[in-house]
């Protein structure tokens, strides 16, 4: 999937644990997959 620097694409995804959301939201901003990832209840967000 092509994303050009003016679109903005928007991805939900439910996990088993806790742990596992911490890991993948994670992941996601190491790895330069996502600018910011938001976890939610509480809205925690990850970005760098």
């Amino acid at each position: 999937m092509d994303i050009s620097p003016t679109e903005a694409c928007v991805a939900l995804s439910t996990t088993d644990s806790e742990e596992s959301a911490r890991e993948i939201a994670h992941a996601l901003v190491v790895e330069g997959l996502a600018a910011c990832v938001s976890r939610l209840p509480g809205a925690t967000s990850v970005y760098q």
